[in-house]
């Protein structure tokens, strides 16, 4: 199955640099993946591994730092195309951007993305309203369209007022091709906070969670419509009254714990607000469930900072021990490697193969499905009985 719609590319090669779509205002006539939208300005710029701005003084000096040069890649480069047993996945906070409803961007948001072998993508903070279900739509079938039949699920706080197109917070998971067809169910945090999908084979179950927690805040001094409000508010009409953060991480770890005692393997990709060290000790909430930091184990406990500016990595990817051998290369992107944020993104390329028994026949979208014949005595019959009808 081809990642971008009807352009002939396999699942697992790399796509040409332009694909032809519709123009619009702020969009070029192509969509060239050598070039990223940057939403504060409304105008697209050459990709580039640098600062978009020039940053200010106070934060030249930390930009500098060779121990947190956000120009190059932490961990494995993993700009290469992975291997054809192994599925790519990939969280980024991206700061939102899919409340725009240009399909042209939407389009070359998610080609940024697939052309760079993307096959399971998972976003934080998409800053999309949940109560606008023509945006949601339009965000789901743009995925699908560039997917070649992929399936995209989007999440934020409930009860959210519909007169905004953008809400803070949300997370939203998308996959195509063979993950797909090993696809078994998908459930949501009554909260908004996070989405997990889950796909069976003959010999195991992964469950992929996409996990944004919001920032350390207080009542009097959080925006009524931020991500922390309104997380507040909905805590609170169900007469629990722990702050958000804490009782996000509560939560999660109770649906976790739940999926392991049913010997569901566990992937969690999250945007933390905290480090690995941090005083609130998520990190070693999450071991005590059995699950590793990847990032950790691979590269050390001198992570980049994730954030810019920032000074520790707070996007974190956090598995299940037997799916550890299966992990092929974890790196941190440069910053805009995908697109313009102000955060890193984090790759994992995982073997599934033995887990999901990934050897299957791929099933053409049915869209895209053609009836054939060789035989001229069947077009005739058929032609007729069409014109009968």
């Amino acid at each position: 199955m081809s990642p971008i719609g009807t352009h002939g590319i396999s699942s697992h090669t790399s796509i040409s640099s332009v694909q032809n779509v519709p123009t619009s205002e702020h969009a070029t006539s192509i969509i060239d993946t050598t070039h990223i939208y940057n939403p504060y300005t409304n105008r697209y710029q050459p990709r580039t591994t640098v600062p978009l701005t020039q940053p200010s003084k106070s934060r030249q000096t930390y930009l500098r730092s060779p121990d947190n040069d956000h120009c190059f890649w932490v961990g494995d480069d993993i700009s290469q195309q992975p291997n054809k047993n192994s599925t790519r996945l990939v969280f980024h906070n991206t700061n939102g951007g899919f409340s725009n409803k240009d399909p042209n961007f939407l389009h070359h948001k998610f080609t940024s993305y697939l052309s760079r072998h993307t096959h399971f993508l998972a976003i934080a903070e998409t800053k999309l309203n949940a109560n606008d279900y023509k945006q949601i739509n339009n965000v789901n079938e743009s995925f699908n369209i560039v997917s070649n039949g992929g399936l995209m699920r989007s999440h934020n706080t409930p009860n959210f007022p519909t007169k905004t197109n953008s809400q803070p917070g949300g997370v939203l998971a998308g996959f195509y091709g063979k993950l797909h067809q090993r696809h078994q169910s998908t459930g949501y945090d009554p909260f908004g906070r996070w989405i997990w999908h889950q796909f069976a084979g003959k010999n195991g179950t992964v469950r992929i969670y996409t996990f944004y927690r919001v920032i350390h805040s207080y009542d009097e001094q959080a925006g009524l419509t931020t991500a922390w409000s309104q997380q507040r508010r909905e805590l609170k009409d169900n007469n629990i009254q722990t702050n958000p953060r804490q009782q996000a991480i509560n939560d999660i770890c109770n649906d976790m714990q739940k999926a392991i005692d049913s010997n569901i393997s566990v992937i969690l990709l999250t945007d933390l607000n905290e480090s690995i060290d941090g005083n609130e000790k998520t990190h070693q909430r999450f071991q005590n469930l059995g699950l590793s930091n990847i990032m950790e184990e691979r590269i050390g406990t001198g992570l980049p900072a994730t954030r810019i500016p920032g000074s520790k990595a707070i996007d974190h990817a956090y598995i299940s021990h037997d799916i550890i051998p299966n992990v092929q290369a974890a790196g941190y992107a440069p910053l805009h490697y995908f697109d313009f944020s102000d955060h890193r993104a984090l790759i994992l390329d995982i073997d599934f193969h033995s887990i999901l028994d990934q050897d299957l026949v791929t099933i053409k979208n049915g869209i895209h499905r053609r009836l054939n014949t060789s035989i001229p005595t069947r077009m005739t019959k058929y032609i007729q009985f069409v014109k009968k009808e």
